[in-house]
């Protein structure tokens, strides 16, 4: 959806909403870089961000700046229901972060990455440090076995 006249009158004006007047690619390209969580916030700030989220090309599922990462059993239900509430919509990037993956998490990690690399994503990269792995989807066409570290 395009600025609104109003939005782009406030914002020459110097008050009002300032992001209101970008389109609605940049405002994408700024939610790929937000984790998830904060991305999926945005809902709230006006109309125009209602299902923004949905469709930004770039999906960070990693915890907020300061926080440790989170294991596959606390993200499973927001991973469940952002994953089914974007469709299918297209990706370019996404990260996945967790602090281990255990044997039951193993089915459930799969179908995540299975959906994202259905939403035209393809797993790149991860790396390992210790007992948390990193996973970086990104729209290139490679696909590379991740590895997990089983408890």
């Amino acid at each position: 959806m395009p600025p609104t006249k109003k939005a782009k009158k406030a914002a020459a004006a110097g008050g009002g909403d300032l992001t209101g007047a970008l389109p609605d690619a940049m405002l994408h390209r700024i939610l790929s870089l937000l984790p998830a969580q904060e991305a999926v916030r945005t809902c709230v700030l006006a109309r125009r961000w209602r299902h923004l989220w949905r469709s930004a090309p770039g999906l960070r599922v990693v915890r907020a700046a300061g926080r440790p990462p989170a294991t596959v059993e606390e993200l499973q239900g927001f991973v469940d229901h952002l994953l089914l509430l974007r469709g299918g919509s297209p990706l370019d990037t996404c990260e996945l972060s967790f602090d281990q993956i255990r044997r039951q998490d193993i089915p459930r990690v799969n179908l995540w990455i299975r959906h994202i690399v259905m939403c035209k994503a393809s797993l790149s990269r991860n790396r390992r440090v210790g007992k948390k792995m990193d996973v970086l989807l990104e729209g290139n066409g490679m696909l590379h076995q991740g590895s997990t570290h089983n408890t």
